[in-house]
This record gives C-alpha cells, structure tokens and sequence, in this order.
C-alpha cells in the first residue's frame, strides 16, 4: 500500500488525505443538486454561489467551470465568462466545450469575427456536432 501511495505521489497527484477527498465526494455531489435546482428555480445569483463554492474545493472541477461560465453568459456577465473560460483552457486545451462556450459569450457581445474563430475551433476539436455546426451557418 505504501509503494502505491508513493507511486502515485511521484506520477503528479496531489497528495492524498481522506479528509480532504472522501468527504467532499458527496459534499460536492449536494453542491451541484442545489445549484442546478436554483437554476430550474429561475435563481441564477444562488446557482453562481454554489458553483463557486464547488470550485472553492476543486478550481479545476469541469462541469463547475462550464457551468458558471454558462451562467455568466445568461446573466450577462460576458467579462466575468471569458475570463474564467480563458483560464480553463491553460487546464483543458483541447476541449471543445470551452472554446464554443467562449464562441457563445463573444456573440453574445455582438462580437462576430472572434465568436466565428472560437466556434471553428470548437468545431476542430469535436468535428461534425451539429450544433457548432448550426451556430457557425
């Protein structure tokens, strides 16, 4: 058991402390349940505090990442979204989520050429989804 501890402490994960993982697994889990019923409820302000608080506990959590972005974008803060989705590339280059989601807040700003060019490179990483493919037509 000690050699697989270190194992994995040499390949680059975190240290690993069972307070730290276990508990937050359903913590994390309760976090997201809320956040998507304020979201069915209307109430986005909430829904942001409660993906905030997911990446308060993990600031590389993906879903939490795509979906504030997401909110930010349906509430208007495209300055807010862009930044935090610029900055989730450094930790996910190559998925084309973010890139069409950057696409959506930069058009949602009127600003074409740039939602054009992140839209594209959506589609380069996930070719053939037909929804990028609408939104570039």
């Amino acid at each position: 058991m000690k050699l697989k501890l270190k194992a994995l402490w040499h390949s680059g994960w975190q240290r690993l402390n069972t307070f730290d993982i276990r508990p937050a697994k359903p913590v994390v889990h309760e976090l997201f349940k809320q956040a998507y019923a304020d979201l069915d409820a209307g109430d986005f302000l909430s829904a942001k505090d409660y993906f905030s608080k997911i990446l308060l506990n993990n600031n590389r959590n993906r879903r939490a990442l795509l979906d504030l972005s997401h909110v930010h974008i349906r509430t208007g803060g495209f300055k807010q979204a862009i930044a935090l989705l610029r900055h989730s590339l450094k930790n996910y280059p190559n998925d084309y989520e973010f890139y069409s989601l950057l696409g959506e807040a930069y058009s949602s700003q009127n600003k074409l050429k740039t939602a054009v060019k992140y839209y594209a490179r959506a589609l380069d990483l996930c070719p053939g989804d037909p929804k990028i493919e609408h939104l570039l037509n």
